[in-house]
């Protein structure tokens, strides 16, 4: 009989481990993106002028999460569903940043943090209304 050890398969060298990244900021009327930001060699692809980086992240860096609502039709004599229609699809990036100028907190333009923005000890980040992009 075979052991555990024998058996399992790991690669070490394939672990991946971010070294370094870098979240942009652009207006809404910027300039779309291409998902390509590497080209050939390796070497990355320049960003539109209205993209400005936002410095330094936390050690907790970006957050991507994808939450995805079905509506289930089952059917007599079936004991799983028959069909599920996707009634919604929302895809959110949260990213905690360390440095903290008037251009990054909530929009490119400095602009005045206002008292309409809460903050408490258990949520002390401040939080924006997303404008999404138009497909």
């Amino acid at each position: 009989m075979a052991t555990f050890a024998e058996l399992q398969t790991v690669q070490t060298e394939l672990i991946r481990k971010a070294k370094s990244g870098s979240a942009f900021l652009a207006p809404i009327s910027a300039t779309d993106v291409d998902e390509t930001f590497v080209g050939p060699g390796g070497v990355l692809a320049t960003l539109p002028a209205d993209y400005e980086d936002l410095g330094w992240l936390s050690n907790d860096g970006m957050g991507f999460s994808r939450d995805v609502s079905t509506s289930d039709v089952t059917s007599f004599g079936s004991v799983s569903p028959t069909r599920s229609d996707v009634v919604s699809d929302t895809s959110t990036v949260t990213v905690e940043v360390s440095e903290t100028t008037s251009e990054r907190v909530g929009d490119t333009e400095p602009k005045e943090v206002t008292s309409e923005v809460e903050t408490s000890r258990e949520n002390p980040m401040p939080s924006f209304d997303s404008h999404p992009r138009s497909p």
